[in-house]
């Protein structure tokens, strides 16, 4: 059985969702509900996704990231990730994400940014 632990919480205005464990195709509903959730209750809906806690990732994950960030937009927002790991930023970068998911290191970096900054890596 896969683990996944998402929590919720507010860092410097915006929303983070902070994911721990395995996103794969048996948990992705768990962190889509979540993403759901705080995305339809802020306008815009810029929303930090903090993944330092994440072990897996596979493509169902990727799609529930990708989801989220689409409904962020039509809500004039998107989804700001952070992750340290090397590996996701790898991920990103395979699948042709990282561009559309901007990537932070730290919270900080992801809060910092203004409105609408989709640089990539920081």
């Amino acid at each position: 059985m896969d683990y996944l632990s998402v929590s919720s919480y507010h860092y410097d205005g915006f929303p983070v969702i902070e994911v721990s464990g395995e996103l794969d195709f048996e948990t992705r509903e768990q962190l889509g509900k979540r993403l759901h959730k705080v995305i339809s209750t802020h306008d815009p809906a810029h929303v930090i996704v903090h993944l330092n806690g994440l072990e897996f990732c596979d493509a169902a994950g990727l799609a529930v990231l990708v989801a989220a960030n689409r409904q962020a937009g039509q809500r004039s927002g998107g989804l700001r990730l952070v992750s340290r790991k090397p590996s996701f930023r790898r991920l990103l970068e395979t699948n042709g994400l990282s561009d559309s998911l901007p990537l932070y290191k730290s919270l900080a970096q992801a809060a910092g940014q203004p409105v609408g900054a989709r640089t990539g890596q920081k």
